[in-house]
């Protein structure tokens, strides 16, 4: 990738001024786009533009990333410019001046054309349904509304021309140029000013993601305003018509009935029991459970991450995710097409990704046989970065696949050699949702808070093959949640524990674990995959209160009936024992 960055003056430099970075295997590429020397004392010489410098790996003498700056030096043989303090970096992608006026006209001419439409919508609609609404409001919320338009078109200009953020150019080059020079140096970092959060994020992150719903919220606020607007005037006019009754204060006597109208009966106090009736109970109290419904507590204990089974064996470096699949015919033959993708889950970048696709036909009942039928390489030489993610188009006679990860075998620690959680929320924005599901379950299993939104906000567009993982993604993210989990025994008796954690700030009270047999083991990696089927399942009461940011050991017994002992996986979730389902 091509880096832009400005060299900058310093008493370890010798060059100031805009240069253009490239790795490559045969070596460093520098490009000076406007370069003079430097030396202290003394003003900076001619400039030196459109001059190409091309640095073996071997000649590149030291390489230091110290902070936001990257120092490079090189042979003074290859340049006078060869030493160099880098900062500023950005992503050198510039959009031709001619090009991006183009792309502000149509985003104004759409802005201005739908205000327009939208105020002689709301104008002449407005008094038809509230005939006692003035021209003067209806122009108002007309006018209301092509203003909002028109600020959804300014937030689309800047969101055009916001340039790619510093640090993650930053952060991709230093990747990139680790790969190729293993002598890349890091000094102590230098302490950077604190960021304010641009409030174009802050609008972006409240907008709807899909054009649909984007499209039905615009829908429903503008209906929303319209009906608001009714109901108010509607309720004025209902006061002219039909004025309130006057209240008395408190010093005016009350009305004097008229002579030929009589006080009404008095009707007689209800005598009072002789026994006080027991008060009913609060709906708030819990009902009481039985012994055999409440778990056992021991020691103390702490969760760092809830257990789910999406994750129970660790995660790979790579994860492959299957996004799509359809069958279709050509001829005779049925023939299977795949959207397969992969995820780098460490913090190192990966070269050589190697997948092999491997597609199956199946006979027809009674005999149910699979058997391979072809096979199909996805390679891609890298680097693959911290947290990116890059997919394959497939296609094969077949109508299953299974997926062989050449890369799948180490497993990453969180928090020591997974990806960092800046760039996993990145994953967040990606084009296909099981990448998005991806992105909220690797910040989940960090621990960190954004992971509860992100599955809410996909949840906001929830679709049904989706339900499943969502729906483990929001249990493992409840600030009551259930880890270490173990289940032993044999036959139908089974002995669970684990421990049960309040990860909150208030008290946790009727508090509940349920855990669940499953016919059939879970993956990540699968997550539009059909759920497996509910062999058993159970809840217990915690019969005591569990304090913020503490947790208890659990252990129970359940006895499973013949069905449910042969399940080879288990799952344990917590929360108020009242909503558990």
């Amino acid at each position: 990738m091509k880096v832009r960055a400005i060299a900058n003056g310093t008493d370890r430099s010798n060059a100031i001024g805009t240069v253009e970075l490239e790795c490559g295997p045969q070596g460093l590429s520098m490009t000076y786009l406007g370069v003079g020397a430097y030396a202290e004392g003394y003003a900076p010489g001619a400039l030196t533009r459109g001059t190409r410098v091309r640095v073996p790996w071997t000649e590149l003498l030291e390489a230091r990333a110290e902070g936001d700056r990257l120092y490079l030096a090189v042979d003074p043989r290859l340049t006078p410019h060869h030493r160099l303090c880098l900062t500023g970096f950005s992503s050198g992608n510039v959009v031709d001046p001619r090009e991006l006026f183009r792309q502000r006209l149509v985003i104004w001419v759409g802005a201005g054309g739908a205000a327009v439409v939208g105020m002689l919508l709301i104008a002449l609609t407005v008094p038809l349904i509230s005939p006692e609404t003035g021209g003067a409001t209806a122009i108002a919320m007309g006018a209301l509304a092509a203003g909002a338009l028109l600020g959804l078109g300014w937030i689309a200009e800047l969101r055009l021309t916001r340039a790619a953020d510093p640090d993650a150019v930053r952060m991709a080059i230093l990747a990139e140029l680790g790969v190729y020079f293993p002598r890349l140096m890091y000094g102590p970092l230098t302490p950077s000013p604190r960021r304010r959060t641009d409030p174009i994020l802050l609008v972006h992150w409240l907008m709807p993601r899909t054009t649909l719903a984007f499209a039905l919220s615009l829908a429903t606020g503008l209906l929303a305003t319209i009906l608001m607007a009714q109901w108010i005037l509607s309720g004025r006019s209902d006061e002219r018509h039909h004025p309130r009754p006057a209240v008395a204060s408190r010093d005016e006597a009350p009305p004097i009935p008229p002579e030929d109208e009589s006080p009404p009966p008095t009707q007689p106090a209800a005598m009072a029991p002789v026994a006080a009736a027991s008060p009913a109970p609060s709906a708030a109290e819990p009902a009481p459970t039985a012994a055999g419904d409440s778990v056992t507590l021991s020691g103390d204990c702490r969760c760092l991450r809830a257990d789910s089974p999406l994750w129970r064996e660790g995660l790979p470096r790579l994860s492959h995710l299957v996004l799509a699949q359809r069958t279709y015919k050509r001829g005779t033959k049925r023939r299977l097409a795949a959207e397969v993708a992969v995820v780098n889950n460490g913090n190192q970048p990966l070269t050589d990704v190697t997948l092999i696709v491997h597609f199956f036909e199946q006979d027809p009942p009674p005999s149910n046989q699979r058997y391979e039928v072809t096979q199909r390489t996805l390679f891609f030489e890298g680097p693959l970065v911290p947290a990116q993610a890059i997919k394959w188009s497939v296609d094969a006679r077949g109508t299953s696949i299974e997926i062989e990860n050449r890369n799948a075998g180490i497993l990453v620690s969180p928090g020591a050699d997974t990806a960092p959680t800046n760039f996993v929320a990145e994953l967040l924005e990606a084009n296909h949702r099981p990448v998005r599901l991806h992105g909220a379950m690797l910040l989940a299993y960090l621990d960190d808070p954004r992971a509860r939104q992100a599955a809410t906000d996909l949840r906001d567009a929830l679709r049904d093959d989706e339900e499943p993982y969502l729906t483990r993604l929001l249990r493992a993210t409840n600030e009551v949640r259930v880890c270490d989990l173990q289940v032993a025994g044999a036959g139908t008796l089974r002995t669970a524990s684990g421990c049960v954690f309040n990860a909150g700030t208030a008290p946790a009270d009727n508090a509940g674990v349920r855990i669940r047999a499953l016919t059939e083991s879970v993956s990540h990696q699968h997550p539009l995959a059909p759920p497996p089927e509910l062999a058993a399942e159970r809840k217990w009461h915690v019969p005591e209160a569990l304090g913020p940011n503490s947790g208890r050991r659990f252990a129970v017994g359940w006895p499973l009936d013949a069905g449910a002992a042969t399940a080879p996986t288990f799952e344990g979730y917590a929360g108020r024992f009242d909503l558990l389902d």
